[in-house]
């Protein structure tokens, strides 16, 4: 089988809390990192990156698949890939469904290739608050399974701001849950958003993080 340099699912909330602005800002966000030098001079046409894209809320679907970034123009096809994602406008927030349908395209025969780097990078505005829609979709699963398929779980919680801030949820309730839950246990990194407007170079550090982690 292919053996890529790394296998990197990016999994994304579009829950109701995320208003179109701060949609387009997560997508476009997400979507230049791949149009960037810094990036594109990472991929090497012999071990090629494996990345896909999961959007989550009252459910999780997979947005694009498993792709093959071989060349620069994979990279750019990829990147307008992500832009066009539409924006479902669902309600909650499923980050358990999220995180377990992106383990499942570990698993599944979809898989394009093996890697020693498996990462699931996770990007979220709140704590979860989704019914719970399968068995296997709860905090112990979903890091038993991580480490299992030696799988680390890289977080990305945007955090409210002096103008956004909640009674509800606080910035550090938000950041405990992804980074303590399924971040530590996995052996993962968190980076902060602090909100919307930092989202763009908070995904930029993550991903090239991932990336020169590469062995």
């Amino acid at each position: 089988m292919l053996v890529c340099a790394a296998m990197l699912a990016l999994v994304i909330d579009v829950s109701r809390s995320i208003d179109p602005d701060e949609y387009q800002l997560q997508m476009q966000g997400t979507a230049n990192v791949f149009l960037t030098e810094r990036l594109q001079n990472a991929i090497d046409p012999d071990r090629p990156m494996a990345v896909s894209v999961i959007i989550f809320s009252d459910r999780a679907v997979v947005s694009v698949p498993w792709t093959l970034l071989r060349t620069r123009s994979d990279s750019i096809g990829f990147s307008a890939r992500v832009r066009a994602i539409e924006n479902p406008q669902w309600l909650y927030t499923n980050a358990l469904h999220g995180l377990g349908i992106a383990l499942d395209q570990f698993e599944s025969n979809a898989a394009p290739c093996e890697s020693d780097i498996k990462v699931i990078d996770i990007s979220a505005d709140g704590l979860n608050n989704g019914a719970q829609i399968r068995p296997q979709d709860t905090i112990p699963r979903i890091v038993q399974r991580a480490q299992e398929m030696d799988i680390r779980i890289n977080a990305l919680p945007i955090l409210p701001t002096e103008q956004t801030a909640s009674p509800y949820e606080s910035a550090d309730q938000i950041y405990n849950y992804y980074n303590d839950n399924f971040v530590a246990p996995t052996g993962g990194f968190t980076i902060r958003a602090h909100g919307f407007e930092d989202f763009a170079r908070a995904i930029f550090n993550k991903i090239t993080t991932e990336i020169a982690s590469r062995k």
